[in-house]
């Protein structure tokens, strides 16, 4: 029993020492983005949409987007698209997901 003690002692210790810096500034964890539960749940949305049209998603770049007041559009994209190229790649398809502020998709289609 002491064993594990000393054993989750130790574990504890390193791993409060490797998020100490939650900012990676050492570069052992950095902060991708931040967002809020009602993104995400608009986020699981778009994903459950996506669904319906392609199994294999997980290669896919999420952009979310405020439209308006309380509308939200989630583009799903190719990671290495140039910035500012718009449409989809040559390797994968782009996906539209419009979501209105009762959490309703509106509007969801493959983009050009």
């Amino acid at each position: 029993m002491r064993r594990i003690k000393i054993i989750l002692f130790f574990m504890l210790m390193l791993s409060s020492a490797v998020f100490a810096d939650h900012k990676g500034s050492k570069g052992m964890v950095d902060e991708l983005s931040v967002i809020t539960m009602k993104d995400y749940k608009v986020i699981e949305i778009a994903v459950s949409e996506l669904r319906k049209k392609i199994n294999n998603f997980e290669e896919y770049k999420i952009s979310l987007y405020k439209a308006g007041r309380d509308n939200y559009v989630v583009i799903f994209s190719d990671p290495n698209m140039p910035a500012g190229q718009r449409g989809s790649s040559p390797k994968m398809p782009s996906f539209k997901v419009e979501i209105n502020a009762k959490q309703e998709v509106i509007n969801s289609h493959f983009i050009r």
